[in-house]
């Protein structure tokens, strides 16, 4: 039997009246109907037809100006609605989530006219409200309206690219800045989170500056899922950087607590960026610090230059055996869908 392919649906809207159907918010239908593209309720039902019929994400374009390139006047695009007005996505994505279950929900955000704290902490409670199913369309924004808005100048494409590197950068060591368990809850003790656990950046860069670390907790995909279409050189790159996880060394010590319980990498296998994970061991371990993995009855013993892939779902629940003798250091991340 040939082998079906799988295809990827994704349903394209904007916070607004029209976009490629210029003069939907004109047609008969959608007078009689009376069309209210402002109410969110709206946007819940799409994500809800969309979600049954099995699409995989909804997505919102975005921009922060109003077009004056046609006659060189604002007017064409605000007498027919072409593109304006377009009111922000973002909140929409939480009504959204309130209704469904699985379907990612994604918006474009610009990295061009705001600081990665604060992209950094919206997209994390995004991701936290959404359950693991937020993604952030990364732009640069080529339109020079759109930075006269924010009090810029427009910036070539490779200046503009440089700074996105730098602010998604940032972005990510401060969605790292909070270790998988450094929530606790321990109500006996009193102790919300371990302090241990969660860290500084420090980070300074040529464009940015951030002492960290964010004050949201690690989110269930360590940030949203990237989207990102650029088409220059740097643009094309930009994905291919973003597509691991921090890369992070762990030392486990001989006869300490130093070891993980059985786990699962991803709560939800049906929204989460993790793909597959990957651990490198860095040295030989004289006893004990196996990886282990109880479904499929397995231990992986480790060995210097010994590579480990495996999917994160439930089926590949895996634990960090103590080490009995020596010391273990691993190289661990993590691939992403893109």
């Amino acid at each position: 039997m040939k082998k079906q392919k799988k295809i990827n649906l994704a349903q394209f809207l904007v916070h607004g009246p029209t976009y490629h159907s210029l003069g939907m918010w004109r047609h008969p239908k959608t007078i009689d109907r009376g069309y209210e593209w402002d109410r969110p309720e709206l946007y819940q039902h799409i994500a809800r037809v969309c979600e049954k019929g099995l699409f995989d994400t909804v997505f919102f374009a975005d921009l922060n100006y109003i077009a004056d390139t046609f006659t060189g006047s604002m007017a064409p695009s605000l007498r027919y609605a072409t593109q304006a007005p377009e009111h922000d996505p973002i909140p929409l994505l939480s009504f959204m989530s309130a209704v469904t279950k699985k379907i990612g929900l994604a918006a474009t955000f610009s990295v061009s006219h705001s600081h990665p704290f604060y992209a950094a902490r919206l997209w994390a409670t995004l991701d936290h409200l959404t359950r693991g199913r937020a993604g952030w369309n990364v732009v640069t924004s080529i339109n020079s309206n759109q930075a006269a808005n924010y009090g810029e100048e427009r910036q070539s494409t490779d200046r503009r690219y440089d700074r996105a590197h730098e602010f998604i950068e940032v972005c990510q060591k401060l969605w790292n800045s909070w270790d998988e368990d450094a929530v606790v809850m321990d109500h006996d003790k009193a102790v919300f989170a371990d302090p241990t656990k969660v860290r500084r950046i420090e980070y300074s860069g040529e464009f940015f500056k951030s002492r960290g670390p964010l004050n949201v907790t690690r989110s269930p995909q360590i940030g949203p899922a990237i989207l990102q279409a650029g088409t220059s050189a740097k643009g094309q790159d930009f994905p291919a950087k973003y597509a691991f996880e921090e890369f992070r060394v762990k030392r486990y010590r001989q006869r300490s607590d130093d070891e993980f319980a059985d786990h699962v990498d991803v709560g939800d296998y049906n929204s989460a960026r993790r793909f597959l994970v990957c651990f490198l061991y860095l040295n030989d371990v004289e006893e004990g610090g196996t990886t282990d993995f109880p479904k499929i009855h397995h231990a992986i013993t480790p060995k210097c230059a010994r590579i480990l892939v495996f999917p994160p779902n439930w089926m590949y629940r895996h634990a960090g055996r103590p080490v009995t003798k020596g010391t273990k250091y691993i190289l661990g991340s993590y691939l992403h869908y893109l």
